[in-house]
């Protein structure tokens, strides 16, 4: 393989790398789709069924029933700024809650306005990929590098055609 061609390879691959990972990272940060969330679990609270850092989706939905895992915004002050537990009954137009790993149910009712969406799908090795991804180290060297290689690379080729077109204009 010859030396010219590596580097193109190399240079395509980098692309791809970082515009996959950078699109990765930016979806799971932003909900871009009306009424689907991306979370990621901050505690154990909701083992076995729920794993630390397993990143979950959920959806609104317009009726909860028992059972349900719910992602909900807490009406007391919380270390998360999200709660994501089980709806262990119904109230009327409240939800009582329990995380799975809890030995008691949550001090506060959730009312349906503060319901996010009941989880949909989970997975630990997802959560666990994006949290690495998020490093500064792995941002900087997936992400980063590359794309300040792309740039610079594409400076380079700007550079080269300016200075031919250049010459083309003086020896004409």
């Amino acid at each position: 393989m010859s030396k010219h061609l590596f580097i193109k390879i190399t240079y395509y691959y980098l692309v791809f790398q970082t515009v996959v990972l950078a699109m990765f990272v930016v979806v799971l940060s932003k909900s871009f789709i009306p009424n689907i969330n991306f979370f990621i679990i901050g505690s154990g609270s909701m083992s076995p069924s729920l794993s630390k850092n397993s990143l979950i989706i959920t959806q609104k939905q317009i009726i909860y029933f028992k059972n349900d895992i719910i992602t909900f915004i807490p009406s007391r002050p919380s270390t998360f700024s999200t709660l994501t537990h089980r709806i262990n009954s119904l109230g009327g137009n409240v939800y009582v809650t329990k995380g799975d790993a809890n030995l008691g149910i949550d001090r506060s009712l959730v009312l349906p306005d503060q319901i996010i969406g009941s989880v949909i799908y989970t997975s630990l090795l997802l959560g666990n990929f994006y949290l690495f991804l998020k490093t500064d180290l792995v941002l900087t060297v997936l992400i980063y590098l590359p794309a300040l290689t792309i740039v610079y690379s594409e400076i380079r080729k700007i550079g080269h055609f300016v200075k031919i077109q250049h010459h083309q204009s003086i020896y004409k």
